[in-house]
């Protein structure tokens, strides 16, 4: 359906190599239209929600992708 390998768990996106929701193998989340995440990273103790005023390019949106980056580096 999405055109892509996809893993869910329970009606959230799970962490893939290629798509990833959080900082760690063992956060899930789901992304939103236009850019927004909203995820849940155990490991990494840390949860987040992204919301968005202006609409980008879905998941692979620079704003989400310089977030997810960021809290990498921190987390």
């Amino acid at each position: 359906m999405l055109g892509r390998d996809s893993w869910f768990g329970l009606g959230v996106g799970l962490h893939q190599a290629n798509r990833y929701v959080g900082t760690t193998p063992s956060a899930f989340g789901h992304y939103g239209h236009g850019g927004s995440l909203g995820f849940a990273d155990p490991d990494a103790r840390v949860a987040c929600c992204y919301l968005v005023s202006r609409t980008g390019q879905r998941w692979q949106d620079p704003r989400t992708k310089a977030l997810l980056a960021a809290l990498r580096t921190c987390c």
